[in-house]
């Protein structure tokens, strides 16, 4: 092994175990951090390390600018790019992202959530077709454990194309693969719900939902969902019960305040009916709150 190879294994060593030593002291963590760029500015781990420490804090403009330096540096490294693009993307800077993405999942497509980021960037700025196409190239050579996820990705960028088939499919994966522990926000059990709901498939869709409440009861969307197929099925107490449910859970749920304004309304309770709609309608155009 070339001497440098061994110089620059030892610095990636050290930089690995300084951040495990001051985890518990992170102001302490970012001065060192700084200062090992400092002493090292010619090192892509150093600039990268100190980038995740600003992306895990939340720092997202600083981690930007030290993913960029460190992919600067090692323009081989799929997951200095993989990360800039990352850091646009937390920042809503959606544009700016794709680029790195791209060039993550172009240099290595089996580095966990390169094509995956990629694709999801592409659906956000609703370019749907190269989004499909970076969801299948995630799953030809991306790990097993995470095929759910792109799976999920897959079936909501080929419903937005309507290849209504396939989406399907690929949200039934997704639903059979997904692990125990996943977060409420990316369960595809919501979002085959809300799928079916779209296609006028109410009755089927009551299933997932409940599945998916069975799992997050607290979900704002989730009751949210569920209190759709109701309110269509006509049965208006239950709906009510459901979007009480939802605005309890996230106040800002502007939509499930329309829709509970309209229960109630049809229900003869016309005052919460109206107080509903008017936080319903001035919430979706006003980030001042309603009392």
């Amino acid at each position: 092994m070339p001497p440098n190879s061994v110089s620059q294994g030892c610095d990636v060593l050290r930089v690995a175990f300084l951040a495990v030593a001051l985890a518990l002291d992170p102001a302490g963590q970012e001065q060192e951090l700084i200062r090992r760029t400092e002493r090292n500015p010619n090192s892509a781990e150093a600039h990268h390390a100190l980038g995740m420490f600003y992306f895990r804090t939340g720092r997202y403009d600083s981690a930007t600018r030290s993913f960029e330096r460190a992919a600067d540096l090692a323009p081989s490294n799929a997951l200095y790019w993989k990360m800039l693009g990352a850091a646009y993307a937390a920042q809503s800077q959606f544009e700016l992202a794709e680029a790195p993405l791209r060039k993550a999942c172009e240099l290595d497509p089996k580095l966990e959530g390169a094509c995956y980021y990629y694709g999801r960037n592409l659906y956000t700025e609703n370019r749907f077709e190269p989004a499909v196409q970076a969801f299948e190239r995630a799953l030809r050579y991306g790990p097993r454990e995470s095929r759910w996820l792109v799976e999920r990705g897959l079936g909501l960028a080929l419903a937005a194309l309507g290849r209504d088939k396939e989406a399907e499919k690929s949200f039934l994966n997704a639903i059979r693969s997904a692990p125990a522990g996943l977060r409420e926000i990316d369960d595809p059990r919501l979002d085959y719900a809300v799928f079916l709901i779209h296609q006028g498939r109410h009755e089927e869709a009551r299933a997932p939902l409940k599945d998916h409440l069975s799992r997050f009861p607290n979900s704002s969307r989730g009751h949210f969902e569920l209190a759709r197929v109701l309110f269509h099925e006509g049965r208006l107490e239950e709906a009510a019960s459901h979007l009480q449910k939802a605005v309890h859970a996230d106040p800002q749920h502007w939509a499930a305040h329309l829709l509970l304004g309209r229960v109630y309304v049809r229900l003869g309770r016309n005052v919460e009916g109206e107080r509903h709609l008017l936080i319903g309608r001035q919430g979706a155009t006003t980030t001042e709150p309603v009392r």
